[in-house]
């Protein structure tokens, strides 16, 4: 997909992704020489990556550049580097490896300041607080920060995506009190003569809110000059939730006929949209078919929905489509499906326990390490100036009375032994900071020799069922412990993990050269529930597809195929 058919502005997460892949202007005031040259080549770059959406290249092209600003001590190169590789990974729906990416620039953010920078690195940040924790108030503290930046840059395409991004949080909170946020996009967008896109972005995420706020006739009076612009305007990713929204529209105003036509529209656009909005479609178009009775259909749009924030691990809409779907199965009383989906929201809603329970405790900690450094802090400047009052009195005395030397003395060696106290306090505060982590690395580092051995002895990546749940189970963890221990040791994702050792097996099969196996064959063997999805898998790995690869093998050995 292109950048701009990644925008969406029901999803404040895609939305803030293009303004990410903007052409980038130099801080010739923070870089110097060739490291500000190379930087800016980068930029070009991965700005061209992004609009064609070759992720997978930005990628592997960034990841060499990255290592060379390690080497070079390149901060800034480095930081644009890793938060550009998070962003790729959250296009590709990879939450993990942003997880990885963002973790890296954590150290060093204190150690430069670029507003554009802090502007990406805070909207990816608000980006994945959404897609992987559900987190609204991380989410919308990001974007403000973000916000922030961005006028200091004086962007006002970055400024606009931002309150579009705020605004939508609100949107998918049902809470009118976004639409100041959809108001300033919206004038922001007229104000400046932006270009079309960000006109019918600003129109439809202000068209979106009077609808929510009870304004219909001005929220389709709006959404109408916005689908007249399209006709002229690269704006194909923003049909399907203009048409969202034209539809939600016409059901307020009880326009039936012209709702039915907006959804089924925002249906036929939504190969041009991310898989969160998709899910949306899905949840709204169930909701409308159920107020007029049409169960058969709301259930299957809710399926649908659910289908697909499974198939592509987006949870942004998960716990609603569930819900809906259990509520009115229940209803229509078939239990066998009731029971399943019923199932499927209990794991639902223990998930988002447990992230919100993982992250509880992380802050919980956070504010322990900050309440004990600061207490010793206060401690130390107490105990240094006690000392520093004990020596002036000394040295005063001294002066007055040579006598008093012999108590001088004393007091020195009271301060060095106090120096004593808080050098052994300090070793003893860095010896606990790595214990944690130690035991944490030592604990991952063998739940991944564990995995290993299933993959090697065991051969579980040829079920074809297999899946980071069910991995978890058999190594008795949970699964976000196994994700971080395969990313933290093998560098990659479970899936790409999974299909390491696929391919490696297939590649031994292909070089059978008596008896060879089907394609079919070899990839019901390895864990493929298809010849296609094994091809493109394989061809992803290896660079070519199996037969062509078979081809390369005979003609090294000088089989004539």
């Amino acid at each position: 997909m292109k950048a701009k058919n990644i925008i969406i502005p029901v999803i404040a997460l895609c939305a803030m992704l293009y303004s990410c892949a903007m052409p980038y202007q130099s801080h010739p005031e923070r870089e110097t020489g060739n490291d500000a040259c190379l930087l800016d080549s980068m930029k070009m770059l991965w700005n061209r990556l992004n609009r064609a959406g070759l992720y997978d290249s930005l990628i592997n092209i960034t990841h060499p550049y990255l290592n060379e600003c390690i080497d070079r001590k390149d901060t800034l190169g480095f930081l644009y580097s890793a938060v550009f590789t998070a962003q790729a990974y959250l296009f590709m729906e990879n939450t993990d490896s942003v997880q990885y990416y963002l973790a890296l620039t954590l150290p060093y953010e204190c150690l430069v300041t670029d507003c554009r920078l802090e502007t990406i690195s805070h909207s990816v940040k608000g980006s994945y607080s959404l897609k992987a924790e559900l987190d609204y108030t991380a989410a919308i503290e990001h974007y403000r920060k973000a916000l922030e930046y961005a006028i200091l840059d004086r962007n006002i395409s970055n400024r606009i995506i931002l309150l579009v991004n705020i605004s939508n949080i609100y949107y998918i909170r049902s809470d009118p009190r976004g639409i100041k946020y959809a108001r300033q996009a919206y004038e922001l967008s007229v104000q400046y003569e932006t270009d079309d896109y960000y006109r019918v972005l600003g129109a439809v995420t202000y068209g979106q809110m009077l609808c929510l706020n009870g304004k219909y006739r001005e929220s389709m009076s709006l959404i109408e000059e916005a689908e007249r612009s399209t006709d002229h305007a690269n704006v194909l990713s923003l049909y399907p939730v203009l048409f969202l929204t034209k539809a939600e529209t016409a059901q307020a105003m009880g326009l039936h006929a012209i709702a039915e036509e907006s959804y089924a529209n925002a249906f036929k656009h939504s190969i041009h949209t991310d898989f969160g909005t998709s899910a949306l479609i899905c949840l709204r178009y169930g909701e409308f078919c159920e107020q007029a009775a049409e169960y058969g259909k709301a259930q299957k749009a809710w399926i649908d929905g659910i289908d697909i924030s499974y198939r592509h691990g987006n949870m942004e809409f998960r716990g609603e489509l569930l819900r809906r779907l259990t509520e009115l199965l229940n209803r229509t009383g078939d239990r066998y499906m009731f029971q399943k989906y019923l199932n499927l929201y209990i794991d639902y809603t223990n998930d988002i326990s447990e992230i919100r329970k993982e992250r509880e405790f992380t802050y919980s900690m956070l504010q322990y390490e900050q309440f004990r450094h600061a207490k010793e802090m206060s401690d130390k400047e107490v105990a240094l100036m006690k000392a520093k009052r004990k020596n002036e009195a000394a040295v005063f005395i001294a002066v007055i009375v040579a006598v008093l030397a012999g108590t001088m003395w004393t007091l020195l060696n009271k301060y060095r032994k106090l120096y004593r106290v808080l050098v052994a306090q300090h070793r003893n505060r860095q010896q606990e900071d790595h214990k944690i982590p130690s035991q944490a690395e030592e604990s991952g580092k063998e739940l991944f020799m564990r995995l290993e051995k299933l993959m090697k002895e065991d051969k579980v990546f040829r079920h074809k069922d297999i899946s980071r749940d069910k991995a978890a189970e058999m190594l008795g963890t949970n699964r976000n412990y196994l994700s971080k221990s395969v990313n933290r040791f093998a560098g990659m994702s479970f899936p790409n993990y999974v299909n390491m050792y696929r391919i490696e097996e297939a590649a031994r099969m292909l070089a059978i050269s008596e008896n060879r196996p089907a394609l079919k064959q070899i990839a019901d063997h390895v864990g493929y529930s298809s010849v296609s999805v094994f091809t493109k898998a394989f061809q992803k790995g290896m660079g070519c597809t199996p037969n062509g690869y078979r081809k390369k093998l005979d003609k090294t050995s000088g089989i004539d195929f």
